[in-house]
């Protein structure tokens, strides 16, 4: 499966989304992230000014729909392509329980009292890294983050998964503006509001940086060889 999901990531390209009026244009690029809005002198026949932001927001979603789309189509024709070659197993002695076994030796050669005591310890730790991850992760799910244009025409604000949740444009601004500025002003607002976001979330979402560091070690021969022998690898 994994290798399905590899091909159909690998062919996804470029999505685009509009919304109901057609007037307003939001693209993603391959990777799916945000490229620019494009709006049409048109959209002053099918919105009033403090609506336009509105039709920013469905834009973005369409965009972002088609995104999924791409998925489910590609998993769909990947289904429909003979079973991918199985890939070939790990040799042994890439293994972690041979490369452990190797630096640790038999049971024999285990301080037991040692090697509980250790492993009590690290599961304690990766408890508590665990809990203060998932604290972030929700507490983060919560927040809002808000970004401008240069000149404050344009708020974007951005939830806590990324995602765009609200456009406002100043009205005058959007009434006595060529569409071409507007679509500059609010592309600007919303890269800037997304980088503001993803600044954010790297300080925010530490803990998960932890937590993974502590899986890795975990999944590290080396460090589990001082768990188990503390007095050989410490």
């Amino acid at each position: 499966m994994s290798q399905r999901i590899e091909a159909t990531q690998g062919n996804l390209g470029a999505s685009r989304g509009q919304d109901q009026a057609g007037v307003v244009t939001v693209r993603l690029n391959d990777d799916g992230m945000f490229l620019d809005v494009a709006v049409l002198e048109a959209w002053s026949d099918e919105y009033e000014a403090d609506q336009l932001g509105a039709a920013v927001v469905s834009a973005y979603v369409a965009a972002t729909l088609g995104r999924i789309e791409q998925w489910s189509t590609g998993i769909d024709e990947q289904d429909e392509q003979p079973e991918p070659r199985t890939r070939p197993m790990r040799p042994r002695h890439e293994e972690l329980a041979a490369q452990l076994d190797e630096l640790v030796g038999g049971e024999s050669d285990i301080d037991a009292t040692a090697a509980t005591r250790g492993l009590i310890a690290h599961l304690q730790e990766f408890q508590g890294i665990l809990s203060s991850a998932v604290t972030a992760i929700e507490a983060r799910s919560q927040e809002r983050i808000v970004g401008h244009d240069g000149q404050r025409r344009v708020e974007v604000v951005v939830d806590g998964a990324g995602g765009i949740a609200e456009v406002n444009i100043d009205p005058d601004f959007a009434e006595d503006s060529h569409a071409f500025n507007i679509s500059r002003a609010v592309t600007e607002a919303i890269k800037n509001a997304l980088a503001a976001s993803a600044a954010q979330s790297a300080v925010a979402l530490a803990p998960v940086d932890d937590l993974n560091a502590m899986v890795a070690k975990l999944n590290d021969p080396r460090g589990m060889a001082a768990i188990l022998k503390p007095d050989t690898y410490s």
